[in-house]
């Protein structure tokens, strides 16, 4: 367990960062709004997660100053299990105000992305497989009459190796939605090769991007090193080990390759 950020809430969002940049010699790590519950984040510190712990700064859209002691919000704990945290807590004799799970505004689909079939919800499916498989048809569908006027085009999707069944910390909904994309990709190269358009993906694995790789760093040592013995290359795979393999299906490179989903695993 490590502390991960303090939140405090401002009313003079770009005052706060230029009081933490200028004065104090931080950095604005990332900032980020949330236009549907109204308020902005900025994350600011002397380096990153999982390095050092960081500032989170809330601005809420309109709210310019708090009374003394309402700004201050919580303090965020990084750890392997939050639900048998919260059932610790409970044995102690603690309370637990709010149960573990998503935050309003956050970004997680469902409630447990891992989840086995019998303990997804209709509505857990309907919404794993809207926000993956239709918002790939969605934006295909948008792009698909510029591209065959145009007679030229390069489509990459984002399936998953978790398309392929060989995902343990995924719901079979998110296998489904990632092995649609995987097929929809297929399919779509042999329609749409008479217009010159290339169709393409590519399946990851667990990539430590920004999101996803202070996540990783917070589980114990013994379960990183299983990871990483899992994967012939033996090393966690990077985003940039994704964009190059995206930047070469984008590219003329690429102008003879089509209907193929490329997994970029480290040999999985």
């Amino acid at each position: 367990m490590r502390i991960l950020h303090t939140m405090l809430r401002v009313g003079n969002l770009q005052r706060a960062i230029d009081f933490y940049t200028q004065i104090l010699g931080m950095t604005l790590l990332r900032k980020s709004e949330n236009p549907e519950y109204k308020y902005t984040l900025a994350f600011l510190g002397y380096a990153s997660n999982p390095e050092q712990a960081e500032i989170e700064l809330t601005y809420n859209w309109g709210v310019e100053q708090y009374e003394m002691g309402t700004a201050y919000g919580h303090i965020a704990l990084g750890m392997t299990d939050v639900y048998a945290a919260c059932e610790r807590i409970k044995a102690a004799g603690g309370k637990v105000t709010r149960e573990a799970g998503p935050v309003k505004g956050g970004s997680t689909i469902i409630a447990d992305p891992a989840a086995t079939t019998e303990k997804l919800s209709l509505q857990d499916w309907q919404a794993l497989l809207h926000f993956n498989l239709t918002g790939t048809f969605l934006f295909t569908h948008a792009v698909l009459p510029v591209m065959q006027r145009q007679k030229a085009g390069k489509i990459v999707n984002l399936a998953s190796i978790a398309g392929r069944g060989l995902s343990e910390a995924s719901s079979s909904a998110y296998a489904a939605a990632k092995g649609g994309i995987a097929a929809f990709t297929k399919k779509l190269a042999m329609e749409q090769g008479q217009h010159g358009i290339n169709v393409n993906a590519i399946a990851p694995a667990t990539t430590l991007t920004e999101r996803i790789g202070p996540r990783w760093h917070q589980k114990p040592p013994e379960e990183r090193e299983a990871d990483i013995n899992r994967t012939p290359l033996r090393r966690m795979g990077l985003a940039s080990d994704q964009a190059k393999v995206l930047c070469f299906l984008a590219s003329s490179d690429a102008d003879f390759v089509t209907g193929l989903t490329i997994d970029v695993t480290g040999g999985i």
